[in-house]
This record gives C-alpha cells, sequence and structure tokens, in this order.
C-alpha cells in the first residue's frame, strides 16, 4: 500500500519497540537539542514512546496514546512526522484483513559531538533558537576543558600497568574476527533521493576516506542528492576535495562550501539554458495537465530544486541567495515533499507571483497550504496554481468591482450652503440718489403701460 493512502484512526494497533537500548541520557538530548525544533508535542509523543518501547512489546490502539497525551489525532500526526524527519522515529505499517497495525521504531537521538557537526542538524537549531541560545546549549554539553600544564603532572595508570591479556586470547580473537558487526541506525527516507547507499558505501570502501565518519552524515547527502542532484560519484568527488588527507576524515563545513561552490559554477556555464530543454527528453504527457503546462511538469520533474530556482533566476538576470539556498536545504529535509512539488511552489513564486526572491513566510504558508490538500505530485501541485490563478467570470469580475470601496464624487455647493456663506450688505443710498432711481423707474413703468 502506498504510505500517502494509510492514515491513523484512533483504533488503529501499533507496537512501540527500539532497535538498540535506550537510555535515560537519551532523553536529555531530546529535551535540550531537538525540542526546541520539535516542540513540546513532538517531545512528549517521543518520551511515551521511548517509554513503552522500554516496558512493554503488547499491541496497543492509538487512542491510548492520544489520552495520555492529551492532544488529538492530527496533532500526532504532525508530531510523528517530525519524529521521522529528525531521524528520531521509523513507523512501519502492516495492514491485514480485519485489522491495520503500525510499528513505531524508537531511534536513539545522535550524540551531541555528532549533533554540533551535522551541518543540516545544526542550522536549525540555529535558525530555531538564535546564536545566543545555540552558544548556550552548545556549553550546556562541551565545558571548557582545563589546562594540562596547570594541573601539574599526570600520574594516570595506562590500560596495560593495570590489566593483562593473554597473547593466546588475544590471537584467536582476531583470527575469528569476534567483534560485532554493528549496523548503523538507517537514516529517514528523504522524498526525491535517488541515492544507491549500498553503492556509495562501496564507494567509500575503496577510497581512502574514513567510510565510519561519513556514514554519520548520510541524511546530509540524501540531501546534497535532492537538493542539488547530485549522484554517488559525484559526491564521492567532492567528499575526496574536503578531506583531511593525514587523518581522512572529512571537513563537511569545506564541503558544505564546495558543494555551493560547485553549484554556482556549474550553474554559471548552463546560464543561458531554457528551463523547458528537458521536455525533449521526455515526451510522456500527463492527461491531468493542460498542453500549455506539460514543459513546466517535464522541467519539474528533470531538475533538482536547487538547480531549477537558479535556472528561473538565469533567466530574470538574478541569482540565488544564501537565505534561498538554506531554505530549500532545510525545507527538503522536513521531508513533506517531493523535489517536483517544491519545483512547482519555486515556479510559482518567482513567475506566476513575480517575486525576487523566495520568501520565507509565504513559502511556508503556501506550502502548509499544500500539505493540509494532500498534494503530492508535481501534477496536482500545477493544477492547485492554475485554479488559484484562474481568471474571474464577468459576473465576478463585476461584483468584485462594485464591491470595491466605493469612491464618493462631491459636488459643487451653491453659494448659500457653503458653510462661509456670508450675505452680501445692501448698499446705503443717499436721498438724492434714491430719487433719480425712483424717477428711472417710474419712466421704465410708462413705457411698459
Amino acid at each position: 500500500m502506498d504510505k500517502q493512502e494509510f492514515k491513523l484512526s484512533p483504533t488503529t494497533h501499533f507496537i512501540a519497540t527500539a532497535q538498540q537500548r535506550l537510555f535515560s541520557s537519551d532523553l536529555e538530548i531530546v529535551l535540550w537539542l531537538y525540542q526546541p525544533m520539535l516542540g513540546a508535542a513532538a517531545a512528549a509523543v517521543y518520551n511515551l514512546l521511548h517509554s513503552l518501547a522500554q516496558a512493554t512489546t503488547e499491541k496497543l490502539e492509538i487512542k491510548r496514546l492520544l489520552e495520555q497525551l492529551a492532544i488529538g489525532l492530527p496533532d500526532f500526526a504532525n508530531s510523528q512526522s517530525q519524529l521521522e524527519a529528525l531521524g528520531l522515529l521509523r513507523t512501519f505499517q502492516k495492514k491485514a484483513a480485519f485489522d491495520e497495525q503500525v510499528s513505531f521504531w524508537v531511534q536513539r537521538p545522535v550524540q551531541p559531538e555528532t549533533f554540533f557537526q551535522d551541518d543540516l542538524l545544526r542550522s536549525l537549531l540555529l535558525e530555531t533558537v538564535g546564536e545566543p541560545a545555540y552558544r548556550r546549549l552548545y556549553q550546556h554539553f562541551f565545558k571548557t576543558a582545563p589546562d594540562p600544564a596547570t594541573a601539574g603532572t599526570e600520574i594516570s595508570k595506562s590500560f596495560l600497568e593495570i590489566y593483562q591479556v593473554n597473547q593466546t586470547e588475544l590471537s584467536n580473537a582476531q583470527v575469528n574476527d569476534l567483534k560485532l558487526q554493528l549496523q548503523p541506525p538507517a537514516v529517514p527516507l528523504i522524498k526525491g533521493c535517488s541515492l544507491d547507499f549500498a553503492f556509495l558505501k562501496t564507494l567509500l570502501q575503496r577510497s581512502f576516506l574514513d567510510t565510519t565518519q561519513i556514514w554519520q552524515h548520510r541524511r546530509f547527502l540524501a540531501t546534497a542528492n535532492v537538493v542539488y542532484g547530485l549522484d554517488e560519484l559525484s559526491l564521492l568527488k567532492l567528499l575526496e576535495n574536503a578531506a583531511d588527507m593525514q587523518t581522512n576524515q572529512v571537513d563537511f563545513k569545506l564541503f558544505a562550501q564546495l558543494l555551493h561552490q560547485n553549484n554556482r559554477s556549474k550553474n554559471s556555464r548552463s546560464s543561458e539554458t531554457n528551463i523547458s530543454k528537458p521536455a525533449e527528453n521526455n515526451k510522456v504527457a500527463s492527461a491531468a495537465v493542460q498542453a500549455d503546462d506539460q514543459p513546466l511538469l517535464t522541467a519539474c520533474q528533470a531538475y533538482a530544486p536547487l538547480e531549477f530556482l537558479q535556472t528561473l533566476k538565469d533567466e530574470e538576470g538574478s541569482f540565488v541567495t544564501n537565505s534561498e539556498q538554506h531554505l530549500i536545504e532545510n525545507f527538503v529535509q522536513l521531508n513533506y515533499f517531493s523535489p517536483e512539488v517544491i519545483n512547482v511552489l519555486i515556479h510559482y513564486m518567482i513567475v506566476d507571483r513575480g517575486m525576487t526572491s523566495l520568501n520565507r513566510a509565504f513559502f511556508e504558508k503556501v506550502a502548509a497550504d499544500w500539505k493540509k490538500k494532500k498534494i503530492s505530485s508535481a501534477v496536482q501541485a500545477i493544477q492547485q496554481v492554475r485554479q488559484v490563478n484562474q481568471p474571474k467570470s464577468p459576473v465576478q469580475q463585476t461584483n468584485r468591482r462594485y464591491s470595491a470601496k466605493k469612491i464618493v464624487q462631491k459636488e459643487k455647493l451653491p453659494d448659500w450652503a457653503q458653510n462661509d456663506f456670508k450675505p452680501v450688505k445692501e448698499a446705503n443710498y443717499s436721498a438724492e440718489e434714491r430719487q433719480k432711481l425712483q424717477q428711472k423707474i417710474n419712466k421704465l413703468t410708462r413705457k411698459k403701460s
């Protein structure tokens, strides 16, 4: 079954479990580092599932969680999505003939050392809490180390000074390879990620790079694939360029800089490329999309989001800002939409709305509306945009015109109605002038008669 079709209900059965032992210290990490990004509700969901995973393996109903947390089903579903996006929860569903069951696999949070080395996690935390709070959180986990020079001479015992290891047993352990082959925790899938992680791991093992260190940043590599369209070989090349040749460790801060530089140089070489060119390689048209929208649909399905944005900016003679890059990278991490849907949203803002750059507030507002309407493909997104942009009918335009603010036209009032009107005073005539005036009136009267 398609996971988009599966919906939780209060009567859905679930089992909470964990792949590895969970500790109380994990809850402290979630409280300090993850809760600012999750919110109180999602953190409470994690704490409860953490407790259930430790205590019981029996099937329960979702309504037990809702009653315990005192939240509704939509809030629980939203919290579930946030936990999955941040790697704290994996969800599996199984539908039988008369029963639906969900398995919640509670994941351990990454340790603070790894958290503050993960560019995506620390960037999202920094954006959420601000720099002063970010520094306080860092100092909460990492105290300033004392200077050994001021502590005197170290007299700590070494391992071999206290313990003796039987050389025969050590040789047997090396021959039999008794070390546990622990599988690293799986990374939550990011919509649109096309990386073959098995192939990528093989490439890493054949290179000089430290595979274990890189494997802790798989979510970042998946994001680079979705946002920038990089394949396994391209990622390996960038990782090698960002690695320290002495330690074989990758500097992921340098890797991010090379990633952005590589994207800018790539787009500068192809700045004259028309965004409709991918349509030449994809002739499959969707019956649900108008013919005029087919090139847009093909382009949205062919481009990575940042490539798509850069191409639109090139056509406008502009450039992609750092804030736009961070917006797309962080939004891809939320795992709400596939890249093709994100591309339609970018096109809607830059082309249809005529915006010079991606406004974060507007971007999130439209994305929230689309998620509420369960838009999951570029076809649906384009149809939604066309519905919004559809011109009004003549009747609607007339009603809109008459419902607009009326303009009051001021008419000129007669003089006597003006507020500042003052009657004209009659002239004072002398007796002689009055006599002459009366004589003229008498003459006129006689002529008429």
